[in-house]
């Protein structure tokens, strides 16, 4: 598998995790690794590494904020031109747990303490995304295609805490492409709204044996 690192709150992106790359600005399509076009759909895997912050949550849920490291793999498509997607996640245990293993690396909550695990689940796949042009810069924009949901999301859960946390995800910025494949970045800090006080994500991924273009 190959691996996106990203930090941050969508999932995301992401949040926005294939496995394919960009080949240049003026096309914004995907191509493969070795600069082909691509002819149907392909699998995509991106492993990735987020960052994410929980502030100001309720004392019910043990109160102070948390961050959180976090790292899984994403797997979906890329491909016809722009289009990609994101179907699930995949943890140590496997696709069908569909959560990702993540360490609070700092904490002022009674219930979730620094250096605990907790874990990380997508909310409302399926994540649609498509490149498209801003200015002189390559974007991955995300959006859900879950019905009746407008908004990406996760869970993050922790001995007694449990938050669930939408944005909407607008864009990840391509960065260029490397020997893996396309490499995206979050634009600063993604706020997101909670059950219980605030959110933020940040992130940056490869998508793995693609190109962005």
């Amino acid at each position: 598998m190959r691996k996106i690192q990203i930090l941050g709150a969508a999932f995301f992106a992401v949040l926005a995790f294939s496995a394919i790359g960009v080949a240049n600005a003026s096309a914004h399509e995907w191509l493969t690794l070795a600069g082909a076009k691509l002819t149907k759909a392909e699998p995509s895997v991106t492993d990735g590494k987020l960052q994410l912050r929980a502030t100001e949550l309720s004392p019910l849920i043990g109160g102070g904020e948390v961050e959180a490291e976090c790292t899984g793999t994403f797997k979906g498509t890329v491909g016809l031109g722009a289009a990609d997607l994101v179907e699930l996640v995949e943890g140590p245990k496997g696709e069908k747990d569909q959560q990702i293993d993540c360490t609070i690396v700092k904490s002022t909550n009674s219930l979730c303490k620094t250096g605990e695990l907790a874990l990380l689940a997508p909310l409302n796949l399926d994540w649609k995304t498509e490149l498209i042009l801003g200015g002189t810069n390559i974007y991955d924009d995300f959006e859900t295609e879950k019905e009746g949901a407008t908004e990406l999301g996760y869970k993050l859960s922790c001995k007694g805490l449990e938050n669930d946390c939408l944005l909407k995800l607008d864009r990840a910025i391509f960065l260029g492409n490397n020997a893996e494949g396309a490499v995206f970045d979050f634009l600063g800090e993604l706020v997101s709204k909670c059950t219980s006080g605030k959110g933020t994500v940040k992130g940056k991924g490869t998508v793995l044996k693609f190109l962005a273009n």
